[in-house]
């Protein structure tokens, strides 16, 4: 009995010996933090000379009535949360994008980001064929400071119109109104670095909009969707005859924005 009792101890032993090995195994494979299905709060895709990105923020806020071009231009950078409700704080769509933002994230975003990633695939090709040289274009036609940084543009397809956005879903749907699109938006972004715009003085946050679209959709040799609201059609209108004297090398690029400041201004 001595020894039968002498063997269940051994067995007894080595069986909690086992089963402790084995649960050191599996807690050693079992990884540190638990894995999400949700996409990224931002997805983004890069050439030489753009970021394209989209992100659950700009989305939301962009699709809200009222919307704000300078605060969609701080969302754009944003990375968490926390930041894109600082950046909308203060606004009047702030009370209802931090009661949506939550569930949007949750609910929503993964079909929109999916949508808007194949988008911005979509258009990388035409893209990378043509940046070189229709950014070099852009840079001498509004005398834009250089540089190599690329220029982040945020895509969306939910955003209202005349906000500093790419919609590649519906809105820029074959290459060359892509490349305009994207080209435009860019050269918004960048209205610090231009002579044109600085020399525009106070009336350079109006008309910026114009001129930077228009300029992009001149090196692209297309008519897309101009800024509305009142004066747009004479703004236009004046753009299309006077910008040519700009890209000719009629006139500098401070001679001319002060001159679009000077005959736009009550426009």
């Amino acid at each position: 009995m001595a020894g039968r009792a002498s063997v269940r101890s051994i067995v007894t032993v080595r069986c909690a010996i086992l089963i402790l090995v084995l649960a050191g195994c599996a807690a050693a494979r079992a990884p540190e933090y638990p894995v999400s299905h949700e996409p990224p709060r931002a997805v983004a895709v890069r050439t030489g000379r753009f970021v394209l990105r989209a992100s659950a923020w700009v989305e939301l806020y962009a699709s809200m009535e009222g919307a704000d071009g300078n605060v969609v231009m701080r969302l754009l950078h944003c990375e968490d949360e926390t930041c894109a409700r600082s950046s909308v704080a203060g606004t009047a769509q702030a009370a209802v994008f931090d009661t949506q933002l939550g569930a949007y994230v949750r609910h929503g975003w993964a079909e929109d980001a999916a949508v808007s990633r194949l988008a911005m695939d979509r258009a990388i090709g035409p893209l990378l064929r043509q940046e070189e040289v229709l950014v070099e274009r852009l840079v001498a036609d509004l005398a834009i400071d250089r540089s190599r940084e690329p220029v982040t543009v945020a895509v969306t397809h939910r955003a209202r119109k005349d906000l500093p956005t790419v919609d590649l879903v519906a809105g820029c749907l074959t290459e060359r109104a892509a490349v305009g699109c994207v080209l435009a938006c860019a050269a918004r972004a960048l209205a610090e670095r231009s002579a044109v715009y600085r020399a525009m003085g106070e009336g350079g946050p109006r008309l910026w909009p114009f001129v930077s679209a228009f300029a992009a959709q001149a090196i692209v040799g297309r008519h897309g969707r101009m800024p509305s609201g009142e004066g747009s059609d004479a703004i236009v209108a004046w753009l299309a005859r006077e910008w040519p004297k700009r890209t000719g090398g009629e006139e500098s690029a401070s001679d001319f924005g002060a001159r679009a400041a000077r005959e736009l201004g009550g426009r």
